[in-house]
């Protein structure tokens, strides 16, 4: 008999994102928010939403560039398929203001993780990176430039879940 080749099923390590890799990432089987450039998508809400009959096994959100995504933005979770979420804010201002990403109450399991580089790139009073219970959130606060996560809220709603923050950004989170 012929061999038959091995087929390694995509895998997506949405832990490992950074705003230096996120361009090395194969994207084949990820649902991807692009915005790239000053103001790219400010003021802009997104569903991070992946359909269950999809062959995508996880979601990239990059935010690169002075104010990517700043404003009044939300990029909210709430139905669909469970799959991990890496959203990368990179660049001064680049999640700044009243930027939320939300991960609601629909399922359980999902693995949310933000990874922030840039003067006040995920900074704000009203920023909040929030999940439901049963759902994880783990946010990189770079802190090589002032005020990456400054205000910056990190919650979980409800209990059963965790919030944590690693790097140098993280004594300015307003909460966790």
């Amino acid at each position: 008999p012929t061999p038959q080749p091995t087929v390694t099923p995509p895998t997506f390590d949405a832990a490992a994102v950074t705003c230096d890799n996120y361009d090395e990432v194969d994207t084949t089987n990820l649902k991807v928010i692009s915005c790239i450039g000053e103001d790219a998508c400010k003021d802009e809400d997104k569903s991070l939403d992946v359909s269950t009959g999809s062959s995508d096994i996880g979601v990239l959100v990059i935010c690169d560039g002075k104010a990517a995504c700043s404003g009044n933005v939300k990029h909210k979770m709430d139905s669909g398929k469970v799959v991990p979420i890496a959203v990368v804010c990179c660049g001064e201002d680049a999640c700044k203001g009243n930027y939320k990403l939300e991960v609601k109450d629909w399922a359980t399991g999902v693995a949310a993780y933000g990874y922030c580089k840039g003067k006040a790139a995920c900074s704000g009073s009203s920023s909040k990176w929030k999940v439901w219970e049963d759902h994880t959130l783990h946010v990189h606060c770079d802190g090589s430039e002032d005020d990456t996560c400054k205000d910056t809220k990190l919650e979980v709603k409800g209990s059963g879940g965790t919030a944590t923050c690693s790097g140098g950004g993280c004594s300015d989170v307003g909460s966790i």
